[in-house]
C-alpha cells in the first residue's frame, strides 16, 4: 500500500510540473495515454512507444453554450489501480477479470473526465456533479490517425430521410479513412487496420438517458463522432404500422441529470486479432445488473422464423408468417430447443411445457383469438423492456 502511494504521489506532481500534462499507462506497460489539460482537452495513445491515436479533443457543450474541455480549470486529480473478478453468468465466462489503471480529473464548474487504461484498450467518459438538470447540445469525440490506414465502416442504410433511421444491418465496407463517405453515418463498432496487425476498434458502453454514437468522415486521416438529436415530434408508422417514427428533432441531443455519468467512449487497441475477437471491454465497463434475481434467465438455444425457413414445403395449409404456420409447425420445432423467439410487438417469456418462451405477439403472426394473455400458455409470464 506505501508503494502505491508513493507513486501516486510522484505522478501528480510530475503531472503538474510538466504543465497539465498527465500520463497514465495500462497494466502489462503497454498503453500509454498522454492526457493535455488546455485551450482544449485532448489525449493520445500509443502502444510500445508508438503512437496509435494522435493527439484527439474531446468535450462536451451543453445547451446554455458552456463547453466541457475548452479552458478546462483541474480542481484536482487521482489515479487508481483495480484489480478484481466480476460475475458474468449471462456471457461467454461466468466470471472475468476486470483490472486497469484510472485516473479521474475535476473541472471548475461541476465536471470530470475519467480514464481507464486496460491491456487492450483504452476508455473514457465525462462526469458530473451538478445539482440541475442539464440540456446536451452535443459530444465531440475525434479519433485523429497519423496515417491513412484502412477502415472497415459499416454504413447505415436509412430507411426515410433521416439518416438515423435504420435498422443498424449492413456489410462492412473497407475504405482509406481519407476515403470514407462523408454522406454517410457509420454504426459502431467499427475498426480502423493501421498495418502489421495492429487495429483500433471503436465502440461505446453505458448508454443511459443518452443517444448512441455514430462515427463519420472527420477530414483527411480523422473520425468524428455524431449523434442523434433528442426527439421533438413522432409519429405511429414503418413496417406494419409498429414503430415510432421521429419526424422532427430538436436541436440537441440530450436531456440530463445533472449528477450522473456519461456513456463510455471506448477504443479497443490489439496486436493480435485473437485478443481483438476476446475483448471484454464492453462488457466490463456496461453498468452492473440492476435485476437482484436472475434465476428465471436461462440461456440456451432459440429458434426464431426469420433464422429457420417458414417457407416449408408438402403441407396441407399455405405455409408462412400465419397462424396455420405456428400452430402446426413451429410449436412442434419448440420441443426441440431451450427457447422460441417469435416476432411481434412486445416481449414476454413464457413457461409452455417447460420451455422458455420468449416471444412478443401481434394478431399478424398469432390471431388474437387463437391465444389470449389469460390462456394457459401465458401462464408465469415475464415482461422484458429492451
Amino acid at each position: 500500500m506505501k508503494k502505491i502511494t508513493a507513486c501516486t504521489l510522484f505522478f501528480t506532481a510530475f503531472s503538474v510540473c510538466a504543465g497539465k500534462h498527465y500520463n497514465l499507462v495500462s497494466p502489462d506497460g503497454r498503453l500509454m495515454t498522454d492526457i493535455s489539460v488546455g485551450k482544449e482537452l485532448t489525449y493520445s495513445v500509443s502502444l510500445d512507444g508508438k503512437t496509435v491515436i494522435a493527439d484527439s479533443p474531446l468535450s462536451m457543450t451543453l445547451g446554455d453554450g458552456t463547453t466541457w474541455g475548452d479552458n478546462g480549470k483541474v480542481t484536482s486529480f487521482s489515479r487508481k489501480s483495480v484489480d478484481t473478478v466480476i460475475d458474468s453468468p449471462f456471457y461467454r465466462a461466468e466470471k472475468m477479470q476486470d483490472k486497469y489503471n484510472a485516473a479521474s480529473i475535476d473541472f471548475k464548474g461541476g465536471w470530470g473526465i475519467e480514464f481507464r487504461l486496460y491491456n487492450d484498450g483504452i476508455a473514457y467518459r465525462f462526469t458530473s456533479s451538478r445539482k440541475e438538470p442539464v440540456i446536451i447540445a452535443d459530444e465531440n469525440v475525434t479519433y485523429n490517425f497519423l496515417n491513412d490506414a484502412t477502415a472497415y465502416a459499416g454504413y447505415t442504410i436509412s430507411r426515410s430521410s433521416d439518416p438515423c433511421f435504420t435498422s443498424f444491418e449492413n456489410e462492412y465496407a473497407k475504405v482509406k479513412l481519407s476515403e470514407t463517405n462523408p454522406d454517410k453515418l457509420i454504426f459502431l463498432p467499427m475498426t480502423v487496420d493501421l498495418g502489421n496487425n495492429l487495429k483500433v476498434t471503436i465502440t461505446e458502453s453505458d448508454l443511459e438517458q443518452f443517444p448512441g454514437l455514430y462515427m463519420a468522415a472527420g477530414g483527411g486521416t480523422s473520425l468524428k463522432g455524431t449523434h442523434a438529436g433528442y426527439p421533438k415530434k413522432s409519429v405511429q408508422g414503418g413496417h406494419n404500422n409498429l414503430q415510432m417514427i421521429v419526424t422532427e428533432r430538436e436541436d440537441y441531443i440530450a436531456k440530463s441529470a445533472g449528477s450522473r455519468t456519461y456513456p463510455w467512449r471506448i477504443a479497443i487497441i490489439t496486436d493480435n486479432d485473437r485478443d481483438l475477437a476476446a475483448s471484454n471491454l464492453s462488457y466490463l465497463l456496461a453498468s452492473p445488473s440492476r435485476i437482484a434475481d436472475t434465476s428465471w434467465i436461462k440461456p440456451g438455444k432459440v429458434a426464431w422464423e426469420w433464422w429457420n425457413d417458414w417457407n416449408i414445403t408438402g403441407v396441407d395449409f399455405e405455409a408462412g408468417v400465419n397462424n396455420e404456420t405456428y400452430k402446426k409447425y413451429h410449436w412442434r420445432l419448440l420441443k426441440s430447443v431451450n427457447a422460441k423467439l417469435l416476432n411481434s410487438v412486445f416481449m414476454l417469456v413464457t413457461r409452455f411445457s417447460g420451455l422458455q418462451t420468449l416471444s412478443h405477439f401481434s394478431n399478424d403472426y398469432i390471431g388474437v383469438g387463437d391465444l389470449k394473455l389469460g390462456s394457459p400458455i401465458f401462464h408465469e409470464c415475464r415482461t422484458i423492456h429492451f
